[in-house]
């Protein structure tokens, strides 16, 4: 008697962890699509070997080049340095 209880704590428990999970997953979705709503991309995606690339085009002049890190965000060159290179950025 007490293994079956035994199974049915541990299905329950099988149960609650899965419907958490997929709570947190469409949470995260909610939230992904919330955000591409409010603040959409800047800027131009192209497709490189099969890799979607994000990158935005400014001013004039030669190229120059910024990459961020993971976390990091093209406003953060924005906001600090490209106002340092002349007017039309």
């Amino acid at each position: 008697m007490s293994i079956s209880i035994l199974w049915w704590l541990l299905g329950g428990v099988v149960v609650l962890a899965v419907v958490v999970l997929l709570f947190l997953v469409l949470a995260t979705w909610w939230i992904a699509a919330k955000a591409k709503r409010l603040v959409p991309a800047r800027g131009t995606f192209v497709e490189i070997d099969g890799n979607r690339i994000h990158y935005v085009e400014e001013g004039e002049g030669r190229p120059i080049v910024f990459l961020h890190g993971l976390g990091a965000q093209h406003h953060h060159f924005r906001h600090t340095l490209f106002g340092r290179f002349g007017p039309g950025i």
